[in-house]
């Protein structure tokens, strides 16, 4: 499960801020599977995976589920629709045995009036959200698959990442990118051939990320 570089709202706060939030939480455990909440859903305001991880995605009317995004420990999920005052558009279900710490409507608005620590925190990850969003919306209209998927990882792989080991499922990257699995497949396939990236057990690997830069760059994707 990789979390697709988003940042932990709990590592941005003061043990202090950290300790509030959690004084007005609602904690609740989920077994691996379990609806955390469905599309459609006006409930808790925000939800913090305290252990475990969360997955939200979309069923469409065919029964196919399309991933938005993995929610690992410390990141926050479900506010959102909150501050937009709609309805949840995604199904969260919980992977493996998780626990979350739930906010209620109130307790959200609370925090936002007393905590500008975690409003900026939120802020910034809203952005870094957005930004995502903008960039892959951007690329599914400019570029060709293969190049999608290259920029993806690149985006996924941190800065400076000596091994460069992205523990990430070629499912979860098919349905992040609103591609099939087997066209994910055949296009990672054909970047092992180039020598960009390689493949193994529920990991994918970027060896050398200049060298997928530079790759980028020739197909006028920098």
């Amino acid at each position: 499960m990789h979390d697709f570089d988003i940042p932990k709202l709990l590592a941005m706060l003061s043990p202090a801020a950290r300790e509030r939030l959690a004084a007005v939480a609602t904690r609740r455990s989920y077994y691996d599977g379990q609806i955390v909440h469905e599309r459609g859903d006006t409930g808790w305001a925000m939800g913090i995976v305290v252990s475990g991880g969360i997955t939200l995605h979309r069923i469409n009317r065919d029964g196919t589920a399309a991933m938005a995004a993995n929610v690992v420990p410390g990141q926050c999920f479900g506010d959102a629709p909150t501050m937009a005052r709609s309805q949840r558009t995604h199904r969260a279900t919980a992977i493996g045995p998780t626990l979350v710490d739930h906010y209620t409507n109130r307790a959200f608005a609370a925090i936002l009036s007393d905590q500008p620590e975690v409003v900026r925190a939120r802020y910034a990850i809203t952005a870094k959200r957005l930004t995502m969003a903008m960039e892959v919306l951007n690329e599914h209209r400019l570029f060709p698959t293969q190049t999608r998927i290259a920029k993806a990882l690149l985006r996924i792989v941190p800065a400076g990442s000596g091994e460069g080991r992205i523990n990430l499922l070629q499912e979860e990257l098919a349905h992040f990118l609103g591609l099939s699995t087997v066209s994910t497949a055949k296009h990672l396939k054909a970047l092992v051939g180039l020598g960009l990236i390689e493949t193994g057990y529920r990991s994918i690997r970027v060896p050398d990320r200049q060298r997928l830069i530079d790759w980028l760059a020739e197909q006028g994707a920098d």
